[in-house]
Parts: structure tokens; C-alpha cells; sequence
């Protein structure tokens, strides 16, 4: 297979069976082993820079062996999305929702963190990268505006923020670390740097109430409710005690 590109970063996902390895023809690289001869398995390699206009795709195998493909897809951007089968007309694909129980998952309680790790495709709009949601006039709820992160705090039709100024990269992760304190403040922490307090509205100690689920992706009112993100989460965490600044400091400023 042949893919005609420039040199911008691109991903490619393939499905395919048989035996065999998957290898780029620009670099000789390995992608991913087709190790199931009954069973077809998507191999995925995102934020390759193409040494040349094109990129070739080929399989190595053992004489006598085979592999089929199907659906090859290749997107100009450093993050691969889901397939999306067209049939020759333009489809709208709707968006990928991961909801987490709030039971048994984030305490009632004040005093815990969430940590994660986005990595933005596009910069359009407002993004929601979670929202733990009752009503509209009770949610807990972080977004990110293309200029800043906004960790809302709505209580009985009241919103207290946590800003962030942070600019956003498409294809460069962030490290985004929000801890509730023992008190119901609460803190943003990006890339080893505490949100600056004061202004920011973060000192209000009004109980939060919580909703039933964690909506990772979108507003919490629906599935596929506005402000959609338009990018990935990953090494979503849940940890039921506070830390301290020096402990949050740390955490985000691993490298991801």
C-alpha cells in the first residue's frame, strides 16, 4: 500500500489478519505484529513524520504465509481517531464517551485528586475534557477555552473558577492534575505549576454536590451534549486522598 502525503505528521490505523509484521517502507520501522490468522486486528501508529511525499506500507512474512487488510485509514494529524466507514457519502461521526461511575470511584468526600493526561487534535472552541454533572445548576467541570483551562465550580446556580492561562499545542500532551482539598477549595496543577490562587476564585468552601458519573469528553447533561473535545484522554486517575502542593508539583511535571 501506498500513501501519497506531505510532510506533516499523520496517523494511520490498518485492520488486517494473517501472519506477518506491518513496516513502514520510509523507515524500516516495525508497527505491530498481524498475529491472528482467524480474527482481524487494528494496528495504529499516530504522529509519524513522513521522511519523504510518500509513504509505503508492506508487510514482511515467511514464504508461504499471508495477511489480509482491510479499511486502511490515514488522517493528516499527530492523534488517530476511530474508523469511519463513508460508503461514498459524508458521514458525521459522533463522539467517543467514556462515562465513570462516581460510586466506589470519587469519594463523597472533599479531599482527593484527578490527574490525567489530554492531548489535543485540533484548537477550536471551548473543550470539555470532563464534568461530574447533577443539574445546570450544580455541576463540577473542567474546560479548556483555547486560551486558558477553566475548573467550574457551580453550586446552586453560583459558579466559582480555577483559570489557568495555558495555550494549548495540537499533538503535544499536558499533564493536568485537579485536586479537591479537605475544605471543598480546589487547585489546578499543569505541567509542574500550581494555578496562581487569589483572583481565581478558588477559595470558595461551599459543599459540592456531585453527580452520578464522570464524563470524560463531553458535558455531562447528555452523551453528546456541546462543547465536545476534540482531542484524547488518557492515564485517567482517581486518587481518594489530598496531596500535598510539593506531591501535585511532582506529579505533573513527569514526563508524559
Amino acid at each position: 500500500m501506498l500513501f501519497r502525503s506531505n510532510v506533516n505528521l499523520h496517523s494511520y490505523g490498518i485492520t488486517a489478519r494473517g501472519e506477518g509484521t506491518l513496516v513502514d517502507g520510509g523507515n524500516g520501522a516495525g508497527y505491530g505484529n498481524i498475529s491472528s490468522i482467524s480474527a482481524y486486528n487494528k494496528i495504529v501508529k499516530a504522529g509519524v513524520a513522513p521522511a519523504f511525499t510518500s509513504s509505503m506500507l508492506m508487510t514482511q512474512s515467511a514464504a508461504g504465509k499471508f495477511s489480509y487488510f482491510i479499511l486502511p485509514q490515514l488522517e493528516e494529524q499527530p492523534a488517530a481517531t476511530s474508523l469511519l466507514p463513508t460508503l461514498g457519502a459524508t458521514l458525521t461521526r459522533t463522539l467517543t464517551t467514556l462515562l465513570v461511575p462516581k460510586a466506589s470511584n470519587l469519594p463523597a468526600y472533599a479531599g482527593w485528586e484527578l490527574p490525567l493526561i489530554f492531548t489535543p487534535v485540533q484548537i477550536t472552541g471551548t473543550q470539555t475534557i470532563w464534568d461530574c454533572y447533577v443539574d445546570a445548576s450544580n455541576f463540577l467541570r473542567l474546560t479548556h477555552d483555547g486560551t486558558k483551562f477553566d475548573l467550574i465550580k457551580r453550586v446552586g446556580g453560583t459558579s466559582k473558577d480555577v483559570l489557568f492561562t495555558y495555550a494549548l499545542v495540537a499533538g503535544k500532551s499536558v499533564k493536568i492534575l485537579v485536586r479537591c482539598n479537605s475544605d471543598w477549595t480546589f487547585n489546578l496543577f499543569i505541567l509542574g505549576t500550581k494555578d496562581s490562587g487569589g483572583a481565581n476564585n478558588n477559595t470558595d468552601t461551599t459543599p459540592l454536590s456531585l453527580g452520578a458519573n464522570i464524563s470524560i469528553g463531553t458535558q455531562g447533561v447528555s452523551p453528546y451534549a456541546t462543547s465536545p473535545l476534540n482531542g484524547c484522554v488518557t492515564d485517567l486517575r482517581i486518587l481518594r486522598r489530598q496531596m500535598a502542593d510539593a506531591e501535585c508539583v511532582s506529579y505533573t511535571s513527569l514526563d508524559v
